[in-house]
């Protein structure tokens, strides 16, 4: 097959190929998220088990990967959502989906997550050195330590996951309906000169969040009241899913990147410059909120270039 010939990202949206760009995007945003978290072992910001050499050196870097991150993931995650579910039928589809997130979940908080609790609270002071002792405990929801146990601690990506999906099928009569119009949004959005629409009205919804949400409801990735993450990673899942069979969507992306990469870089400038006065900005709570705001805009362009 000639280069010519070769299928465009745009057209390979419209069909069920499989997305082999998108599989390396997802292995690519998995190897940064272990990077990520061998970093927090060595910054100072709150984690369950820090480095005697822990320090402010890493942070800058750390903060820049940090709006894009999982954003990206779930984004993945709606379009991989989307083949998955058009390609099966539902009464296959949602309980072998169910059975390979739900497993891997409580596997994960009997057997891996439960050492690392230990660790944490036994480095907190609050348990002592018999681990079996500990693991009593921690299956009893007695709600006895400064930590809720048992818990899913990073493993929650998957409890998000799979009540989004959930929540994504109990809906799709209304995604299957909506196809139409968010396919016109994807075209309308494609056509602003410098990829303006592209890149900036997809993030008021996020605007909105960071503005609105973020404040009134911290990250806890508990689930229960995380209301501000649930808004803008479902928001994500949602746009995934609509995207990934989209020929507007991809061609736009396709046709702005170079906007898209300039924004991304400038917006990286500038976030790293605050990052470095973060003590003197953080004291104004209209650069904090106004940092909030760029953030949200660099975590949409980021995902885009």
């Amino acid at each position: 097959m000639s280069a010519g010939t070769l299928p465009t990202i745009t057209e390979k949206a419209c069909g069920s190929e499989r997305r082999y760009d998108l599989d390396w995007l997802r292995v690519i945003a998995f190897g940064f998220l272990i990077f990520y978290h061998i970093g927090m072992f060595y910054v100072t910001w709150g984690w369950h088990v820090k480095s005697p050499h822990a320090g402010p050196w890493l942070e800058p870097v750390m903060a820049l990967i940090n709006p894009w991150r999982l954003p990206l993931l779930f984004l993945i995650s709606g379009i991989a959502l989307r083949f998955a579910i058009d390609k099966s039928r539902l009464t296959q589809f949602v309980p072998r989906r169910f059975m390979r997130l739900f497993v891997p979940i409580v596997f994960g908080m009997l057997v891996i997550c439960a050492p690392q609790a230990y660790f944490e609270l036994y480095s907190k002071g609050e348990t002592g050195s018999d681990f079996w002792a500990f693991y009593g405990q921690y299956l009893d929801f007695d709600m006895e330590f400064s930590i809720l146990t048992p818990t899913w601690n990073h493993l929650w990506y998957l409890v998000y996951i799979l009540a989004y999906t959930l929540a994504v099928v109990a809906l799709l009569p209304l995604l299957r309906w909506l196809d139409g119009p968010a396919e016109a949004l994807f075209s309308w959005l494609g056509r602003g000169a410098l990829g303006w629409r592209l890149l900036l009205v997809p993030v008021l919804p996020f605007l909105c969040y960071a503005w609105l949400l973020a404040p009134r409801f911290p990250s806890t990735h508990a689930f229960y009241n995380d209301w501000a993450n649930h808004a803008e990673l479902f928001s994500i899942v949602l746009i995934g899913w609509f995207a990934a069979k989209s020929p507007a969507f991809w061609g736009a992306v396709q046709r702005h990147l170079g906007p898209a990469i300039v924004l991304a870089l400038g917006l990286l400038l500038v976030l790293g410059a605050v990052r470095l006065t973060w003590g003197a900005v953080r004291a104004d709570q209209g650069l904090v909120t106004l940092m909030a705001l760029l953030r949200a805009e660099f975590m949409w362009v980021a995902i885009i270039a």
